[in-house]
């Protein structure tokens, strides 16, 4: 996971940090996505549990994203 920007802020939660990553000035909203980084993750097994939950996911490079009922996208990656 990159460092915390001028665009976002991290927290650490017990191994993991959670971070709020803003969206874009013209985008119009203020958030664009949250990102957990997870010790001991992988895409692997991280797409494999929550498709075993019923949930899409979308992989992308270091990271699996998936979107939450109101359409925020919540991306996984490794800590």
């Amino acid at each position: 996971m990159s460092e915390a920007s001028s665009r976002s802020r991290a927290f650490s939660v017990g191994d993991s940090v959670l971070e709020l990553v803003a969206a874009p000035a013209d985008v119009g909203r203020g958030l664009d996505h949250i990102r957990v980084a997870v010790k001991d993750f992988t895409i692997e097994a991280a797409t494999r549990v929550l498709r075993e939950r019923g949930i899409a996911t979308t992989a992308t490079p270091g990271a699996v994203s998936i979107t939450d009922p109101n359409g925020l996208r919540i991306e996984l990656s490794a800590a």
